[in-house]
C-alpha cells in the first residue's frame, strides 16, 4: 500500500530504504513495517523518550525476529542532533499533539525526509477524545487507593455494567 499511494509502484525497498517510527510507543507499527521489509536491505528507526515503551517495542520485534530495526531513545525535538540522517519514509502516529509546539516537531520530522520521501501522520483531534479522556479520569477515581490489577478491572466492569 505504501508503495501504490507514495511510490506509484517505483519502490522496490532494496536501496538503502529507510524509515524513521517518531514517537514508535510500544512497537505495533514497528513491527508491521519490519514484517513488511524482512528481506529488503531497508533500516527502520524506532524512536521514542519513553524507556518502558522501547523495552516494549524491542521485545516484541525480537520475538518476531526482526533484524532491521535500530532502537533510539530521544525525543522528536532531539532528531536533528541525534545523528541519524534523513529517511524516505517518517511515521507518526498520534505524538505530535503532545508535544510543547507541534509546529516545530512537524518541521523536525519534514527535515528529516529525504527529497523524494514521504510520510504518514495521525493527530487527535482536540474534541474528538473528550469522552475517552473523561472515562480515564473516571477509571482512575473509582480506583483510587486499589493497587491490584484484578480489582481495578472488576471496578472498570462494574462502572461500565452499570452505566445500563
Amino acid at each position: 500500500m505504501l508503495n501504490h499511494h507514495l511510490y506509484q509502484g517505483n519502490q522496490t525497498f532494496t536501496d538503502g530504504f529507510r524509515v524513521l517510527f517518531a514517537g514508535g510507543g510500544t512497537g505495533n507499527s514497528v513491527c508491521f513495517m519490519g514484517e513488511q521489509l524482512r528481506n529488503t536491505s531497508a533500516e527502520i528507526v524506532y524512536l521514542d523518550f519513553s524507556p518502558a515503551s522501547l523495552a516494549i517495542a524491542e521485545q516484541r520485534v525480537n520475538i518476531r525476529q526482526v533484524e532491521n530495526v535500530q532502537f533510539v531513545l530521544g525525543s522528536i525535538e532531539q532528531l536533528p542532533d541525534l545523528g541519524l540522517g534523513e529517511f524516505d519514509f517518517v511515521e507518526s502516529t498520534g505524538v505530535l499533539h503532545h508535544l510543547p509546539n507541534p509546529q516545530q516537531g512537524l518541521q523536525v520530522l519534514a527535515d528529516s525526509l529525504h527529497e523524494e520521501g514521504g510520510g504518514n501522520l495521525m493527530l487527535y483531534a482536540r474534541f474528538g477524545r473528550t469522552g475517552i479522556y473523561q472515562m480515564q479520569d473516571l477509571a482512575r477515581l473509582v480506583n483510587e487507593g486499589v493497587y491490584d490489577r484484578n480489582a481495578e478491572l472488576e471496578n472498570i466492569f462494574h462502572l461500565i455494567r452499570s452505566m445500563g
